[in-house]
């Protein structure tokens, strides 16, 4: 097999108000008797890469990408010693990725550490922006500032030599469409191969959810607000020549991310690291999933087990093959689609495909069918009509 491989890493300095991924406090963990929580997790994840390379006979990595909680506060041996992981659970006798991803927060890149993530064999990096001002950064319980995200592209601008992806947020207390554009323009300035431009979700359970319920954010746009200051954003990239090539992605040429193109296109991937999730597509158009326990303490124990493994029949793979196809600018292949599932979209979800084709949202490019740049917009509406066409259709 060759495969895609994301990596988790559940440990942060501390928590920003509207994360619901999986991490704890490190500093807390280290207090606890956890000892260098780094070296313990790098060492299990040693032990859980390779029982699921020899156990799914992983041949290459095809893409690697390592999320969190924050990767960027692996010591630079422990990022090393994860590229030593990697080279030896593959067959192959040279290590090579299409891509392999870190995410990293600003405030904590060396260029020891950058130097260690071109040692290890990393390719591009992934940094958490959000904004450039200090007061909105501090206000969603974020530990950067204005002044550490200039110095951290300073940095990476003298000291690293693989590509760039910067992540902003739209629609955080306190930004305006003006706000938002001042930290694109001051941004080019760095020349990023790549932008993830996301829109503000407040989960239930996070510090965020439980502030806005008791009245303590100040100045939080509304859904409409916080719409134009993404829209605006979006053309303010496209103008720049940062194509968009999914909902809250966009990049210069031959830059998109081949690792969560695999996801969008659901072309299978495996996992490491507790809480995270893996998919493997089967010929007869079901998957398995595996999902990592989610305790630290647990996992860290028993590293190898591939927690809770669930079966995913027919219907709701095809589902699910369809809601992360058309988050895709160029869309839902039909030929990808009907080799999957000996299915074609058209027919299946022709109801939908009509209603919103004549309201121009949806368009036919080539093999695939899209929505519109305006159709983007309304994404879940239309995702909501395709499922509800899909519960219907006994064929499926």
């Amino acid at each position: 097999m060759d495969t895609s491989l994301y990596i988790h890493i559940p440990f942060c300095k501390s928590k920003c108000d509207y994360c619901d991924f999986y991490s704890l406090d490190s500093r807390n963990l280290d207090k606890d008797g956890f000892g260098s929580i780094g070296k313990k997790v790098v060492d299990a994840l040693g032990s859980q890469i390779t029982d699921i390379a020899d156990t799914f006979s992983v041949n290459s990595w095809k893409t690697v990408y390592i999320g969190g909680g924050t990767p960027s506060l692996l010591s630079p041996t422990e990022i090393i010693s994860l590229g030593e992981i990697l080279r030896k659970t593959i067959s192959v006798k040279t290590f090579t990725t299409d891509e392999w991803t870190i995410e990293a927060n600003p405030e904590d890149l060396t260029s020891e550490w950058l130097n260690a993530c071109t040692e290890a064999g990393i390719t591009r990096l992934s940094l958490g922006i959000q904004s450039m001002d200090t007061g909105i950064l501090k206000s969603v319980g974020r530990r950067g500032t204005r002044e550490s995200n200039l110095k951290a592209l300073e940095l990476v601008a003298a000291a690293w030599k693989g590509d760039v992806s910067l992540d902003l947020i739209a629609g955080l207390p306190g930004q305006t469409p003006d706000g938002l554009r001042r930290d694109l323009d001051e941004l080019f300035a760095y020349n990023p191969d790549h932008f993830s431009l996301y829109s503000l979700t407040i989960e239930d359970g996070t510090p965020m959810a439980s502030k806005k319920k008791r009245g303590m954010i100040h100045n939080l746009p509304d859904d409409d607000e916080s719409a134009s200051i993404w829209i605006q954003g979006r053309d303010a990239l496209e103008k720049k020549g940062y194509h968009q090539y999914e909902v809250s992605n966009f990049s210069k040429p031959m830059k998109e991310s081949i690792h969560n193109t695999a996801y969008w296109e659901m072309d299978g991937w495996l996992a490491a690291g507790p809480s995270s999730s893996a998919t493997i597509i089967r010929a007869d158009a079901t998957a398995q999933r595996y999902t990592v326990e989610r305790n630290l303490q647990k996992w860290l124990k028993s590293p190898c087990s591939l927690g809770e493994i669930e079966l995913i029949n027919r219907k709701d793979l095809f589902i699910e093959h369809m809601l992360m196809g058309f988050r895709q600018v160029r869309g839902l292949s039909r030929t990808k689609t009907f080799e999957r599932f000996a299915l074609d979209p058209v027919i299946s979800l022709k109801e939908t495909i009509a209603s919103w084709t004549d309201r121009h949202l949806l368009q036919p490019i080539g093999d695939r069918i899209a929505l519109t740049g305006e159709g983007l917009l309304f994404l879940n509406s239309f995702l909501a009509d395709c499922i509800d066409e899909v519960s219907r259709e006994k064929a499926v």
